[in-house]
Parts: structure tokens; C-alpha cells; sequence
């Protein structure tokens, strides 16, 4: 199998927030096919969990987002440690509708392993009906994740209709 070199794309960097995302893109002439290695860290030693990916992709779901958490909230930082985007949504949601601060609930729902609904009853006794506001606060979260989803690509479809009519 011999090969006659590749392309390689330049390499870009782009900081946004304090995280340095950096992408190579690499295309080899006889196979056709593309290698694309995506690598973004914060600082310099810590990767980004895939919530923390989809929040900066989705930058509609993390405006609405920023406005529910206390100012000064490093949106990145707060969504480190959830298992899903949906969790870390439930989390901030519950936050901002009860009241009760994200760290605490946070803190339950990372550190301690608790769920949502157990989190809130930890944090607030005497809040009732917490399996209920739990589900609730997730279905929320779901459907706010997928409009804003849909927000996004409608965006990016009409960008690039745009671009391909310029031709």
C-alpha cells in the first residue's frame, strides 16, 4: 500500500471562557476519508466532560442557563462532575425554582452520589412531593435541551445556506 502524503488542515485554537479547544483536521489523498482529532482543555491539564462540550456547542441552552445560576458562575466549571447534560439541566432548574443554592445541590448530586429528588429532600426537609418536582424539573430540562437544540441547528442550517448561495 504506498501513499503519495497527505494535506494536513492548519491547526486552530480558540479560547473561549478560558478553555482552549483545539482541532486538527487530517485528510489523506488516496483514501478519501477525513481524521478529525478534537482535544480541549481547560487550563492546561484538564479535559472537558462531554456536558461541558455540548453546553459551549449549544450556546442558546447556556445563555438561559447562565441566567439561572448566581452572577459570577463559571458555567463550565458548575457543570463538572453531572453524568448528563439532563441532570446538570434538573440541577439548575431545581436551583433556580426552589431556591435552594446549586452548590448544596451540586455537591449531593456529584460528590455524594445522591439523586436529584434525594438531594432536595437533603437540602430541604420539608419540601413536599420532592419525587414529583424531581421528574418534573427533568422533563423540563429534556425539552429545554431539545428546543434549544433545535434552535441551534435551524441556525447552523441557514448559515450554511447562506454560505453555499454566495457561490
Amino acid at each position: 500500500k504506498t501513499t503519495r502524503g497527505g494535506s494536513h488542515a492548519p491547526k486552530t485554537t480558540a479560547r473561549v471562557s478560558g478553555v482552549k479547544a483545539t482541532t486538527t483536521a487530517k485528510t489523506s489523498k488516496t483514501s478519501k476519508t477525513s481524521k478529525t482529532t478534537t482535544t480541549t482543555t481547560v487550563g492546561s491539564t484538564t479535559t472537558l466532560s462531554p456536558v461541558q462540550l455540548k453546553l459551549q456547542k449549544n450556546t442558546n441552552l447556556a445563555s438561559k442557563l447562565q441566567s439561572r445560576l448566581p452572577a459570577g458562575t463559571n458555567l463550565t466549571l458548575a457543570a463538572s462532575g453531572f453524568r448528563n447534560l439532563g441532570q446538570f439541566v434538573a440541577a439548575v432548574n431545581v436551583s433556580n425554582n426552589l431556591g435552594i443554592p446549586f452548590a448544596e445541590l451540586k455537591t449531593r448530586m456529584v460528590d455524594q452520589g445522591m439523586s436529584l429528588g434525594q438531594a432536595m429532600q437533603d437540602a430541604r426537609p420539608r419540601t413536599t412531593d420532592t419525587i414529583v418536582v424531581a421528574r418534573r424539573a427533568e422533563s423540563d430540562a429534556d425539552a429545554l435541551i431539545r428546543t434549544t437544540q433545535q434552535m441551534t441547528t435551524t441556525k447552523n442550517k441557514k448559515v450554511k445556506k447562506t454560505q453555499h448561495g454566495a457561490k
